[in-house]
């Protein structure tokens, strides 16, 4: 049986069984996609410990992919910040607009109490 968010423990989340795949931290792409030579020393791809220690160098390509997965991030980032920013600005004029409403009714039952007679 799959465990679902209301079966965790208390401050475990989904992300602590079953973590997001990262991307390859050298060229940017998912790991079925990396495009990294095999480390001759460790035999691994895309680990960044190889081209520090291992002496691979990175190619113009990766660079370049690397470059346009930050671009991306960054972009989805701002995209992001932007729906939250859009949302708590609705939130705060639905609030607005609410508060506006009940002083409109609040001063209509004060007129009401001080003419005797309901206003229309």
């Amino acid at each position: 049986m799959r465990t679902f968010g209301w079966d965790l423990p208390p401050g475990c989340t989904m992300n602590d069984i079953d973590p997001p795949e990262r991307p390859c931290e050298v060229c940017g792409m998912a790991l079925d996609d990396c495009f990294c030579p095999e480390c001759p020393v460790c035999g691994e791809y895309g680990n960044p410990f190889c081209y520090r220690e291992h002496g691979l160098t990175v190619s113009k390509e990766q660079s370049e992919s690397l470059a346009k997965h930050l671009q991306r991030e960054m972009d989805e980032h701002k995209a992001d910040e932007l729906l939250w920013d859009e949302m708590e600005d609705n939130r705060l004029k639905e609030e607005d607009e609410y508060r506006a409403m009940e002083d409109a009714a609040a001063m209509q039952e004060e007129l009401e109490k001080q003419d005797g007679e309901p206003c229309v």
